[in-house]
């Protein structure tokens, strides 16, 4: 009961309890849980001196002891979980999501930054350059960048964009790339923001064919003149 609340407060209420076959075989207690929301590095410290497969449990949905504290917004334990199993950044949930997207979707800059220390430097910045963690995409095919700048949080798109340019170019499966939800989403910071650090993400193209501009345009006769302030406001600058 415990783990189905959970699960229905912090990943939404599309919740359904998973079947038999869907259960993985180990899942977290009510001791585990309470320490991942509330608890402290000592304490975390403790269960895994007792517990010795606590960083391969899992949720029902596939959500590590780092998704979990992550959500929590737990700052004590979420250092000591990285210093013991850093690996656990590369653990994906059921939707396909890294402990880093949910820290993106969160939004908490101290988080972010934690975890960031445990990302390999980007030498050169390139496509050729080895997967980071900041280009690994969901299911939906986003990148922890295009969570940061759906859920409007600046400053962690800003630490993001810092430490990897490359994603701002993604495109997730609904064919957006960070841009053009800043721009859908008329966040002009965001936006202004990104095509100062990558001023060829306006040639994106739509399914329509269209660039963002060309987008943005139309859409300010269609009565969505914010769309293209915010473009006119950034390309002024640019």
């Amino acid at each position: 009961m415990i783990l189905r609340s959970f699960e229905m407060t912090e990943f939404g209420t599309d919740y359904k309890e998973p079947t038999m076959d869907q259960e993985l075989p180990t899942t977290m207690d009510h001791e585990l849980l309470n320490v991942l929301r509330r608890g402290d590095e000592h304490q975390i410290s403790l269960i895994a001196g007792r517990m010795q497969n606590i960083f391969s449990t899992m949720s029902p949905r596939g959500n590590t002891v780092l998704h979990m504290a992550i959500r929590f917004r737990n700052h004590k334990v979420i250092p000591e979980i990285l210093r013991r199993r850093d690996s656990l950044l590369r653990k994906n949930n059921w939707k396909g999501e890294t402990p880093l997207h949910i820290a993106a979707r969160v939004g908490d800059p101290a988080i972010v930054s934690t975890i960031l220390k445990y990302a390999p430097a980007i030498t050169n910045g390139t496509e050729s350059e080895p997967e980071s963690l900041l280009r690994i995409t969901d299911d939906e095919g986003n990148t922890p960048l295009h969570n940061a700048v759906r859920n409007k949080h600046e400053n962690v798109v800003r630490m993001l964009v810092k430490k990897d340019r490359i994603p701002l170019g993604y495109l997730n499966n609904a064919e957006q790339t960070p841009l053009s939800i800043a721009i859908d989403s008329s966040l002009t910071d965001i936006a202004c923001f990104i095509i100062d650090q990558r001023p060829e993400s306006l040639n994106h193209r739509l399914p329509e064919e269209l660039t963002l501009l060309h987008s943005a345009v139309m859409r300010q006769n269609y009565g969505e003149p914010m769309i293209f302030i915010s473009l006119n406001k950034c390309l002024s600058i640019v």
